[in-house]
Formats: C-alpha cells, sequence, structure tokens
C-alpha cells in the first residue's frame, strides 16, 4: 500500500484496496450454491493515519475460481483518523493476462468488462442505508489517468461520503458475473485494482 506523507490532496489521493480480486475465472457449472455469512469483522480494514497516510490490510474478493452467476459480498471499513475527509469517487483498473486462444483480446477484454458487475452499500456498523454504486458494470467504473474518458464513477456532490476525525464508515461491496456470460470468459486471468478516491476536506 502507498504511504504518503503529510496531507491528502483532494481527488488525487487513491486508496488501492485489492491487486488482485478475480483469480481464475471458469465457465460451465450445472449447478451454482452461493452462501454469505455475515462477521463482524470487515473483510478490508483502511486506515487514514494522524499524518495523512494510509494503511490497508485485508483481502477484497478473494482468490476463489468465478463462473457465470456467482457472486460474492463482504465488507470494507475505512477508519479516520486524520483531519475531515470527502469520499468522492470509485474506480477501477482492469489488466486481462491470460485467455483462450480462439479469441482476440479486445473481445475478451470487453465481455469481462460487460459482465462483471459492482455494487456498493454505505453503512456504519453493519447497517447499511444508501446505494453509492448500484450493480454497474466494470465498464461504466474504468479508472485510467491517461483516458479522460474513463475517470472512474463520481458521487454527485449531495452523495459525497464525509468521515470527521476518529470516525468509521463501513461499504458492503457485491460483486456478480452475469449468468449470460459466455465461453470467451472460460479460464481467463485477470487483475483488478479497487480504487477509492478520498481528500481532504477542504473549507
Amino acid at each position: 500500500m502507498e504511504k504518503i506523507d503529510g496531507a491528502l490532496v483532494r481527488k488525487i489521493i487513491r486508496i488501492i484496496v485489492s491487486v488482485i480480486v478475480l483469480g481464475y475465472i471458469f465457465y460451465g457449472a450445472e449447478q451454482i450454491t452461493y452462501a454469505f455469512m455475515q462477521s463482524n469483522t470487515p473483510n478490508v480494514q483502511i486506515t487514514i493515519n494522524k499524518d495523512g497516510g494510509i494503511t490497508c490490510n485485508g483481502n477484497l474478493f478473494g482468490k476463489e475460481l468465478w463462473y457465470p452467476g456467482r457472486e460474492e459480498s463482504g465488507i470494507i471499513r475505512i477508519r479516520n483518523e486524520f483531519k475531515e475527509v470527502d469520499l468522492s469517487s470509485f474506480g477501477l483498473s482492469v489488466h486481462l493476462s491470460d485467455f483462450k486462444q480462439d479469441y482476440d483480446r479486445d473481445s475478451v477484454y470487453k465481455a469481462l468488462l460487460e459482465n462483471m458487475k459492482l455494487t456498493i452499500v454505505k453503512g456504519k456498523l453493519f447497517v447499511f442505508d444508501e446505494n453509492l454504486i448500484d450493480n454497474k458494470s466494470f465498464s461504466e467504473l474504468l479508472w485510467d489517468q491517461e483516458d479522460d474518458g474513463t475517470t472512474g464513477f463520481s458521487l454527485n456532490e449531495s452523495s459525497h461520503v464525509i468521515l470527521l476525525p476518529n470516525d468509521s464508515l463501513d461499504l458492503k461491496y457485491t460483486l456478480y458475473m452475469d449468468e449470460q456470460s459466455g465461453e470467451e470468459l472460460e479460464s481467463i486471468t485477470a487483475d483488478v485494482d479497487f480504487l477509492i478516491n478520498i481528500g481532504e476536506r477542504l473549507e
């Protein structure tokens, strides 16, 4: 995790909470059984330290095999020990590293972006009351600093999340792979950075 010296700067600091999200994706399961057991321990713990540095522990989506119809949920907890901060946007950086050679890279990459969906709901102490991201595809969440057309998903100003000093925030995430995903996603490997844009709140 990147360590930032000094103050957080609005719209520059990004929290990378997971490097490898998808692991291997496979296709063709006849029956899918899913169970999510809620725990009092968050999957990912992010701390904004007193000096403005950021630390992160935990695993966002794990390293399980993925298949059409699979869903995974968990909790990201952000603890703020710094000044008042503002969470303004989310994003994803996706890199396709391996795929079946029967398909071209661009078509596999596009299918991955369209068939993976993410939902994030804001809450506190496992009580969730506001959707921040509602079943958005990866294509709608792409964040590339070198491409002005892919700037992630920005929250409306009224929906910005304000974290006071010594306060905390829980984000419940749900990742879903569309049941209609095609065979081009069989046996692929992809690395996904999940990015949270958070900065010092300026008066």
